[in-house]
């Protein structure tokens, strides 16, 4: 019988108009909040159209804090896996709601040495990749 997996949701808050100081102390704001409403989070390292963030993984039920904090830290969508590892970027649908979901790929495990975007485990160090 093949694991279920639980649907997951992979954001950031850090803006690349933004100084790396203001980008740290946002994250670890967001971490606090995230312990403060109960919410378990792992930590990843992740690239996104070739730049290094900090991103947070969380279960799927908490996604609508994604997308205020989304909206909030004016990112273009976050990462929702449902529990085949499918892969969707949702996006804002122009008014601050993250509705629009577009399929991205399955999410699988790469090699050390994938050099795409990806998703890195801070505590496990595996990485992570959207393919087609």
């Amino acid at each position: 019988m093949k694991p279920v997996n639980k649907p997951l949701v992979i954001f950031s808050v850090f803006q690349a108009s933004k100084e790396d100081s203001y980008n740290k102390l946002a994250h670890e704001n967001t971490k606090r909040m995230l312990s403060d409403i109960g919410a378990n989070y792992i930590e990843a390292l992740g690239v996104y159209k070739g730049s290094k963030e900090l991103s947070l993984v969380i279960d799927a039920e908490f996604e609508g804090i994604a997308a205020m904090l989304a909206f909030e830290f004016k990112q273009e969508s976050y990462l929702y896996l449902d529990s085949d590892r499918n892969a969707y970027f949702v996006s804002d649908n122009g008014s601050g709601t993250y509705v629009n979901q577009t399929f991205a790929g399955i999410f699988k495990a790469v090699p050390d040495n994938y050099n795409g975007d990806h998703t890195q485990n801070l505590l496990t160090g595996l990485k992570y990749a959207i393919l087609k």
